[in-house]
């Protein structure tokens, strides 16, 4: 698998998978030529969370995008641990 870098960034080839998203680093997408944040919404979206998922704090009220960033970047993701539980249900069948 390849990796670039440009500036500190790193790029990926098209159909490659995409890397992890975590709380520290920026994450964007490329659009005609140039590099495009990847949105709140979208991170839910990759961690397998339901879209606004982090719109709202425990007070109900609106959170930051940098929070939303955060909380998605410390996110387990969702369609990961299911496949692995899928997997492990498996196993133990068969012994």
């Amino acid at each position: 698998m390849g990796c670039n870098r440009l500036k500190g960034r790193r790029f990926k080839e098209n159909g490659e998978p995409s890397f992890t998203l975590t709380a520290q680093d920026k994450h964007g997408v490329l659009v005609d030529q140039r590099i495009r944040k990847l949105m709140p919404i979208e991170c839910e979206r990759l961690q397998g969370l339901p879209d606004n998922w982090t719109a709202l704090g425990e007070d109900g009220e609106q959170i930051s995008d940098s929070q939303r960033y955060k909380c998605c970047g410390n996110a387990v993701t969702v369609n990961v641990v299911v496949e692995i539980f899928k997997q492990l249900i498996k196993e133990c069948k068969n012994e």
